[in-house]
């Protein structure tokens, strides 16, 4: 089973981000599961996806609820992802555990959060802006890599990136922003900083 935490947050994007990351899982292929507070969007076939996500206006008590739901059931997210103005990230960076495979970090600049991420999760896959993070990336972003562990395929980033890409080109917009953002194949930053840690390990 895949898991994935979301955290969305209480700032003037947050509600409109929510209610189109809600509507991009709205095909027959999932399930969204509204508990008030939170929503859970279940795959209905292939490989199990769970996707947990608050609502922004229940930032604090629907995190809350959600990391209590993963903590009771000794749940570990696979997939991390922050949904936020920047100055939320640390917030959400706080989180990562040390098996969380993939870390998408949706707001602007993310890409300048990379080595404390590494600190807390040596082995993640980082996804990141340069500049400004969008929802017209994200979701149909987070949409494509849902739908590629749904199949039970290894997420192969090249491609991933290369099925986003074709999405949101037709997107003038969303295709500039699109071009700032970068994949954990092609993050220069992560890569040296987890090759340098690798050969003072083996040093050690």
């Amino acid at each position: 089973v895949d898991r994935w935490l979301i955290y969305f947050y209480e700032d003037e994007d947050g509600n409109a981000s929510f209610t189109a990351f809600r509507k991009t899982f709205t095909d027959s292929n999932w399930a969204v599961i509204d508990s008030g507070i939170y929503v859970i969007i279940k795959s209905k076939k292939g490989k199990e996806v769970n996707i947990y996500a608050n609502k922004p206006k229940n930032e604090y008590d629907g995190q809350a609820r959600l990391e209590k739901i993963f903590a009771d059931n000794f749940y570990e997210p696979n997939v991390l992802v922050h949904r936020g103005h920047s100055y939320y990230a640390s917030k959400t960076i706080d989180k990562i555990k040390d098996d969380t495979q993939i870390f998408v970090l949706g707001s602007c600049g993310g890409y300048h959060s990379i080595s404390t991420i590494i600190e807390k999760s040596s082995e993640a896959s980082i996804i990141s802006s340069k500049q400004i993070g969008t929802m017209y990336v994200n979701n149909p972003m987070l949409k494509i890599l849902a739908e590629h562990i749904n199949r039970g395929e290894d997420v192969e980033w090249q491609k991933l990136w290369n099925d986003l890409e074709a999405v949101v080109k037709n997107n003038s917009k969303a295709y500039e922003r699109f071009l700032d953002y970068i994949p954990p194949h092609k993050n220069l930053g992560a890569i040296f900083i987890k090759t340098y840690n690798q050969m003072i390990e083996q040093e050690n």
